[in-house]
């Protein structure tokens, strides 16, 4: 059996991370948890090109494969804030969003989505997910039992509005 375990997954369609990608363009980086919290993040089409690659492998051995974009130790949100800031031509203004609130803000969305039988975007459970202090991760064992290499990277993703 062979899992795949992408961090976070953006792409065309993302109702949860296109909100966050345009307020960034817009100088505006929203922060939850640590200011020191690592993540790494995976283009959708190259999460599908690691899939395809596997499918296509004869000897690619069962195991569990993280992936990400190849950003040397992921991203912090100083490092996401200056991508932007440099594809925007002028600076990105960070604001941390406290955890009271953020958490009172999840419990309303929660209560909204139920009432109106939509999906929430923001849930207690997505919090905790927001906040996690490090969500890195390496691609050397899949780089090595597939050959696969991603081929876009965020500051690309922006750039190009591939998101």
């Amino acid at each position: 059996m062979t899992v795949f375990r992408p961090t976070a997954v953006y792409g065309p369609g993302d109702r949860e991370m296109r909100p966050i990608f345009e307020w960034l363009l817009r100088g505006w980086l929203f922060t939850p948890g640590q200011d020191g919290a690592r993540l790494t993040l995976l283009h959708v089409e190259d999460l599908a090109y690691a899939v395809q690659k596997w499918l296509e492998s004869p000897q690619a051995p069962a195991a569990t494969y993280e992936l990400n974009d190849c950003q040397p130790d992921g991203y912090d949100w100083n490092s996401i804030a200056a991508i932007a800031a440099e594809i925007r031509g002028s600076p990105v203004r960070r604001v941390r969003v406290p955890m009271p609130l953020l958490k009172g803000f999840a419990q309303a969305n929660l209560l909204v989505s139920r009432l109106s039988g939509r999906a929430p975007m923001l849930t207690p459970a997505k919090v905790g997910e927001l906040t996690h202090p490090d969500w890195s991760c390496s691609n050397e064992a899949v780089c090595q039992a597939l050959g696969w290499e991603p081929q876009i990277v965020l500051q690309n993703a922006l750039r190009e509005r591939w998101f």
